[in-house]
């Protein structure tokens, strides 16, 4: 059985630094950042991380990505973790931050990324803030079932920030399986 932690929306590193020194060097650790303004920033903070500048979503392809390039105190870093492949996800960051830059980014099926590299007998602990495509990502891994190779869950939800989705009704769906489910609040 292999230990594994995986975080999807790395930012600068810090979430799987702290989980690094409460879990420890017996994990696998491998992270997932879109931006690649954060990812050139911050690649190396975590050297015991597999880190790929990719987007994790529901298929392996390109897509338009949301960067927020001045955010609303005018810092012109690409540093807000704000950016997102979701449209809606993206006018509600125009309400708040003052610019923003679209790019194309590849993105990572993650159901696939989970079954293709790992096990029903590994414990993985996987840490989701991806402002908005949270949805679809747990939407597929629920559908395709991939979702019982996960054991601990760590998720942020955007259901005020993007349109028509529910998190009442993820949760009523994850309820029905073993996976525990915290909010980002716990990390």
């Amino acid at each position: 059985m292999r230990k594994i932690f995986i975080d999807c929306g790395y930012n600068e590193g810090q979430t799987t630094k702290k989980f690094r020194e409460t879990l420890g060097p017996d994990f696998e650790y491998f992270a997932f950042e879109a931006n690649p303004h954060l990812y050139q920033m911050f690649k190396d903070t975590n050297p015991f991380s597999k880190i790929e500048n990719k987007a994790v979503w529901i298929e392996n392809t390109t897509l338009p990505f949301y960067v927020v390039s001045v955010d609303r105190h005018g810092n012109k870093n690409f540093r807000t973790g704000a950016s997102t492949l979701i449209e809606s996800k993206s006018e509600w960051n125009m309400l708040v931050h003052k610019e923003q830059q679209v790019i194309d980014i590849q993105t990572i099926d993650f159901s696939e990324f989970i079954e293709k590299n790992f096990s029903l007998d590994d414990l993985i602990i996987v840490k989701l803030d991806v402002e908005g495509a949270e949805y679809n990502i747990i939407q597929k891994l629920l559908d395709s079932g991939i979702i019982h190779y996960i054991n601990d869950l760590y998720v942020e939800f955007h259901d005020e920030k993007v349109k028509g989705f529910s998190k009442e009704k993820i949760m009523k769906q994850l309820s029905k399986t073993n996976v525990k489910v915290y909010s980002y609040r716990d990390w």
